[in-house]
């Protein structure tokens, strides 16, 4: 692999870019290309002495042809998405086009549906031109589905149910940019709901009324409750032999102040839809969003259903089941959940780029063997531990 293009300047791209940097076996060239150019330039000097390349770039993937314009100057081996799921259709389309393979981290789009049907949509076309691309390659879902397919290889003979803990971080006080407050409403009340697989079907609550109370290695034994994450949809689609799923944290239950939205509205400035202004197309919610970038949502306080006492942030994968007949609960902890979202990208893009994920369609990394990912993101310094524990159990309030 030569040259890679990340698409997306943030805290993802940051995080990968040094990994990238150390590693010149997966591309001697990376070029990092966002809507603001300056971004990209930063991390291009931090990093400048090092034995891959980097060069930046400016994109604005709400214009087609100005992007097509950038890549074939870029001339990119890989396109790796780190922008908005939703800008994941249009940037698979330019890899047909152009006929390189794709690699991205979300699989999740608030308000966009089921993201992975759309993508799974150009299977065919990726199929016919020989191209591989891997979707939805974060540490949630796929580092953690890895994990425990991993597990089901080597320490179960079956799993009867997987459930996550997630020990958040201590909540403070977050600006949020006109574009998260749109988000959040559009998610509309479900951070306060949960949903969960039970006997291979899914239940939606309206609230968290599901809990566990457990003790993760480093922290005091705290209360997590149920809440609705990815991860439940993933193990129905791509783990349907694990039959109980259910995720759980101590994130605080809260909402911003999102009154200012109603004024927005009111002249059309949280439209989605570009619209073009001397030749540049820009939708009026990137605008505004980039205009009133941390804009002051009064980010309300912890509830004291779902404060909790320490600052550690750590997750853990508590898998029940039987091992040579017998009946086995086990816990699998990572501490450093911070640093696991760039070590699951990484690991998808490596194992592209050096063909150890080579099949010709649209994959998730549920689709190659567990331990490629794994020794890949074990050679970036992830870690986890294994250990068995007593059977936890699941209180549902109002039972």
């Amino acid at each position: 692999m030569k040259k890679i293009v990340l698409l997306g300047c943030n805290d993802k791209t940051r995080a990968i870019v040094p990994i990238l940097c150390k590693d010149a076996s997966i591309a001697s060239e990376i070029c990092i290309a966002s809507r603001d150019k300056s971004k990209c330039d930063e991390i291009r000097l931090k990093y400048q002495g090092s034995p891959v390349r980097i060069s930046t770039a400016r994109v604005d993937l709400n214009n087609e042809s100005g992007t097509r314009m950038m890549l074939s100057i870029a001339q990119p081996d890989m396109l790796v998405n780190l922008t908005e799921a939703s800008f994941s259709p249009i940037i698979m389309k330019l890899c047909l086009e152009i006929g390189v393979p794709y690699v991205d981290g979300t699989l999740f789009d608030i308000g966009a549906g089921d993201l992975l049907s759309k993508q799974f949509e150009f299977f065919g076309d990726f199929r016919k031109k020989n191209l591989t691309a891997v979707v939805g390659c974060d540490f949630n879902p796929a580092g953690i589905t890895t994990l425990v397919r991993s597990s089901m290889e080597d320490d179960f003979d079956s799993i009867d149910s997987a459930d996550i803990v997630e020990m958040a971080p201590k909540t403070v006080a977050k600006k949020m940019s006109i574009k998260e407050l749109v988000e959040f409403t559009d998610e509309g009340e479900s951070s306060l709901s949960a949903s969960y697989i039970e006997d291979g079907k899914r239940v939606d609550l309206e609230d968290s009324t599901i809990k566990v109370v457990c003790k993760l290695p480093d922290n005091e034994e705290q209360t997590f409750w149920g809440k609705d994450n990815i991860i439940v949809e993933d193990f129905l689609k791509e783990l349907p032999d694990v039959p109980t799923v259910r995720y759980y944290s101590t994130a605080v239950d809260n909402k911003p102040d999102t009154s200012i939205l109603d004024e927005l509205s009111k002249f059309g400035l949280l439209s989605k839809k570009p619209i073009e202004i001397e030749g540049v197309k820009i939708a009026p919610l990137d605008f505004i969003s980039k205009l009133l970038e941390n804009y002051d949502s009064d980010a309300p306080k912890n509830s004291e259903k779902s404060a909790h006492k320490a600052d550690k942030y750590g997750m853990g994968i508590i898998l029940s089941g039987k091992k040579n007949g017998e009946p086995k609960t086990s816990m699998i902890y990572i501490k450093d959940v911070a640093k696991c979202n760039a070590y699951a990208v990484i690991a998808g893009i490596r194992s592209v780029a050096n063909k150890k994920w080579n099949r010709a369609g649209v994959f998730t990394p549920c689709a190659f063997k567990p331990s490629i990912m794994l020794e890949s993101m074990k050679r970036d310094g992830f870690s986890y531990e294994m250990f068995d524990i007593a059977p936890i159990e699941v209180i549902k309030e109002g039972n």
